[in-house]
């Protein structure tokens, strides 16, 4: 009996407890833990920050833009070429000085012809073309009539004749072209408040800038 007894206080000396039980155990994940929550909100801190930066500098764009606009008289520049829009007329015909080649203006639509000076900024020769210029009204766009680029017209505006509508006008660095570019619209486009002139730098457009017209 001895020796059972013995035999048995030496098994409940060897044997250990579970490490889920052990107080070390739990202070090492309560540790683990801890340090996984700070890290999580340092980075959704960092994330925050960056969508921050991003809103703030699409902001600053948007104002930027919105910088861009200007207004009659006002000399700017986009890319090589600059810009100047004098004046703006309405009118329902346009003369030629030849009795047979009179444009009128469609039935429910009038003209809106706009006298602008074109520069060429650029070290070498420049081509400016009529279509680089668009109407813009909200959402709608619209393009320069095709008797835009006749060079004997007389425009009717009330103020001036003079001026040929710049078409494929080849300009050398430091010359301008002045000429006067006409829009058939309807009425009510053509005296909307707000109404503006886009202008771009080439076929394509790859930079612009707006004129507010009225």
């Amino acid at each position: 009996m001895e020796n059972d007894q013995q035999q048995v206080k030496v098994i409940v000396k060897e044997k250990k407890k579970p490490i889920y039980k052990r107080v070390w155990f739990w202070i090492i994940v309560i540790i683990v833990l801890a340090a996984a929550a700070g890290g999580g909100s340092e980075a959704s801190k960092d994330k925050n920050v960056a969508s921050n930066s991003s809103n703030s500098s699409s902001t600053s764009n948007s104002s930027k833009d919105k910088d861009t606009t200007h207004k009659l008289g006002e000399v700017f520049q986009v890319g090589d070429i600059q810009y100047k829009v004098n004046t703006i007329s309405v009118t329902n015909q346009i003369t030629t000085g030849n009795e047979f080649v009179n444009e009128e203006a469609k039935k429910g639509s009038t003209f809106l012809i706009v006298n602008i000076d074109v520069t060429n900024k650029a070290s070498e020769s420049k081509t400016f073309d009529s279509s680089y210029l668009k109407l813009k009204n909200g959402e709608k766009t619209y393009d320069a009539a095709d008797y835009s680029i006749q060079s004997t017209a007389n425009w009717g505006d009330g103020t001036s004749s003079s001026g040929d509508a710049p078409f494929f006008e080849s300009m050398n660095p430091d010359t301008t072209v002045s000429g006067n570019v006409a829009f058939e619209v309807t009425p009510e486009v053509a005296n909307a408040v707000g109404l503006q002139l886009q202008v771009q730098t080439g076929v394509w457009g790859t930079e612009t800038g707006l004129v507010t017209l009225r």
